[in-house]
């Protein structure tokens, strides 16, 4: 119960207030202090429900009665019936959603945005959300294929009713549809597009809600482009100050999500150590259940780092332990990159044999699935397994061979020239070790092929 009408109500308070649970006198004093102009209070109930609670707050020198007021008391109810009436209308929207999205995808791909265009009953916030949703999951697998569901979630909230949901959550809604195209187009390696795009979602947030959980979103979507871009003082910069707005109000899962992709960054910074610590405190945050695919890249990454440090027995247990997660929510791609790590992992056991074979099966379904970025980076891997257990003669042949098949794959430069300077190592029988790591190195500039967080 709220000891005064002065009182902050709790996260359950509030979603009983939305639900219609609360006990008339309490649902009262949490009305009247929303209405009393508590930002703190107001800017909370919109991570609860899509619409504002009230049009207007009273003026500061206005003082609202209490207790035993005919106009207060009318006054909180009409306020409560509109809570409830948009209540109704967004779980109707929320249902129909997946009606919709069946709709949408019997429709051919170029013909989509002309139908959310032109669709008005695609045009709720739940629709929106629901594609959001689906451009996130996507990141995973098909960044291609998330790009499309954030351009067409733009879409949507651009047509979004306004009068319905309130200025500042409609603009909430576009700055967070902007911010996932920017992750999509990011995770496709279009850093400049990614950099508009975020930034446009930075202006819709700057006249929004203010709600903490958007603008932890956009901060950690920000710090991954940078991340990207290999502004790494600015990428933890910018992870600090999510998480820190995460912790403030109680969302250790989110949290958790943030230090994942700290860890990504302090690995690409070389710093294998910092990167498994901060990925073992991310593991006592995350909710598995909510997010899995996290948990999973987490998981991952820590076993990547781990095998860095040597301690490949405890890159192996972490593997065991995150099983059940590929085979649940890992996808082909991801199940991929397991047979990648463990190809490493056997190279650092001295396992060259069962490495090589990892490897081969890696580097063929890459170039399979035209993945030349992926099949580059992880032919070199192949090439430095090769050379490290003396067989000269295959890496000589990775060498002649990679170019040609990247090159019509049409891989990112720092790739290409990784794979030039090993064609011409190898021509010329310099190959060592320590170049190849630096070949490696050079080649993986852009991202990681460890599974994203997203």
């Amino acid at each position: 119960m709220l000891d005064s009408v002065d009182s902050h109500p709790s996260k359950e308070q509030l979603d009983g207030l939305m639900r219609g649970t609360l006990p008339p006198q309490e649902r009262r004093r949490i009305v009247r202090h929303l209405l009393g102009g508590c930002e703190e209070c107001r800017d909370a109930t919109a991570s609860f429900w899509p619409f504002q609670i009230a049009g207007t707050r009273p003026e500061k020198e206005e003082r609202t009665p209490f207790e035993g007021s005919p106009e207060l008391d009318a006054s909180l109810e009409r306020v409560l019936e509109r809570v409830k009436k948009r209540q109704s209308e967004l779980f109707v929207e929320r249902e129909q959603a997946p009606r919709l999205w069946l709709e949408l995808e019997r429709v051919a791909s170029s013909q989509r945005k002309l139908l959310l265009t032109n669709g008005t009953k695609f045009h709720t916030w739940a629709f929106c959300e629901l594609l959001l949703d689906r451009a996130h999951d996507a990141g995973f697998e098909d960044a291609k294929r998330a790009i499309e569901l954030a351009e067409l979630a733009v879409v949507v909230a651009e047509r979004v009713d306004t009068e319905a949901v309130g200025k500042r959550l409609a603009r909430d809604l576009m700055g967070r549809s902007w911010a996932v195209l920017g992750n999509a187009r990011r995770i496709a390696g279009n850093l400049t597009g990614a950099e508009e795009a975020l930034a446009v979602a930075g202006e819709w947030l700057t006249g929004g809600t203010g709600d903490p959980l958007e603008e932890g979103r956009w901060l950690d979507l920000l710090a991954s482009l940078r991340g990207a871009q290999r502004e790494f003082d600015k990428a933890i910069r910018l992870q600090d100050r999510a998480a820190g707005l995460y912790r403030r109000i109680g969302e250790s899962h989110l949290q958790g999500r943030v230090l994942v992709g700290k860890a990504k960054v302090l690995d690409d910074m070389q710093e294998p150590e910092r990167s498994a610590e901060t990925l073992g405190k991310a593991l006592t945050l995350l909710d598995v259940e909510r997010e899995p695919m996290v948990a999973l890249a987490a998981y991952h990454n820590l076993a990547h780092s781990l095998n860095e440090l040597g301690r490949t027995d405890e890159a192996l247990e972490v593997l065991r332990r995150a099983r059940p997660l590929y085979d649940e929510v890992g996808g082909a791609l991801n199940l991929l990159r397991l047979r990648w790590l463990e190809g490493k992992i056997e190279r650092s056991r001295g396992n060259y044999l069962a490495a090589c074979g990892a490897l081969n099966e890696v580097c063929d379904a890459f170039v399979e699935r035209q993945m030349g970025y992926e099949g580059a980076l992880a032919t070199l891997d192949l090439a430095l397994t090769h050379l490290e257990a003396g067989n000269h003669f295959e890496v000589r042949r990775l060498a002649r061979e990679a170019l040609p098949t990247f090159n019509a794959l049409g891989v990112r430069r720092e790739s290409y020239a990784a794979l030039l300077a090993l064609q011409e190592a190898a021509h010329r029988d310099v190959l060592s070790t320590a170049l190849l790591k630096e070949l490696y190195e050079r080649a993986s500039r852009a991202t990681g092929p460890a599974p994203r967080s997203n």
